[in-house]
């Protein structure tokens, strides 16, 4: 099944669920951070992809980690 997700939006209400699931793992060991910010700085990481799946980013969502966001935060700075 192809589903072509037509916009940033319905992308963010697609992966809403693994966003809320890393944010409470995140706030568990005291990082506190919500779900805007963690789409915020992987979108930014994922303009210089093409043809990213579904699954692709749900993986870099769930395996972000506390050091992640800083490294993510620092590389976001930059480009």
């Amino acid at each position: 099944m192809v589903d072509n997700i037509t916009s940033l939006d319905k992308l963010y209400k697609r992966c809403l669920p693994a966003l809320l699931v890393k944010v409470r793992e995140l706030n568990n060991i005291g990082v506190k951070v919500s779900p805007i910010k963690i789409w915020s700085l992987l979108t930014k990481k994922w303009k210089q992809s093409h043809n990213l799946l579904l699954c692709d980013i749900v993986s870099d969502i769930m395996s972000i980690d506390k050091y992640d966001m800083e490294d993510l935060w620092i590389f976001c700075l930059f480009y």
